[in-house]
């Protein structure tokens, strides 16, 4: 005795909305290559964009040592932008610059504390 038994299995094509993620870095209006990782998708560098599927994704964005953190929600066939703004460093101070500052108040002190003690 011969038993035939015949199995249909319909393959359905997972269907992922897909949306735009595009990121930016900017100091003082400049854009810059700022380092973002999006958690979960990859590292990338500043000015990126790319197809992800749509959901709710963290980004951390490094720039020399300045650190920022962004939540950006992708929905499907939109385009999500999201902006770092970082803040431009101090100029430098040169050393010889601080101590012709503030020479003359340490020896204009030092000389009038002098002259008080002659008289």
């Amino acid at each position: 005795m011969r038993i035939e038994k015949t199995i249909t299995i319909e393959v359905k094509p997972s269907i992922i909305e897909e949306g735009y993620l595009e990121v930016h870095a900017y100091m003082d209006k400049t854009e810059v290559k700022a380092t973002v990782e999006v958690v979960g998708v990859g590292t990338y560098k500043t000015p990126f964009t790319i197809t992800v599927p749509a959901g709710t994704y963290t980004l951390n964005a490094t720039y020399e040592d300045q650190k920022q953190t962004e939540t950006a929600t992708v929905k499907p066939n939109e385009k999500t932008i999201v902006e770092f703004t970082f803040k431009a460093p101090p100029p430098p101070i040169k050393i010889l610059e601080l101590i012709m500052k503030i020479a003359p108040i340490i020896m204009g002190t030092t000389i009038l504390s002098l002259s008080e003690s002659k008289t």
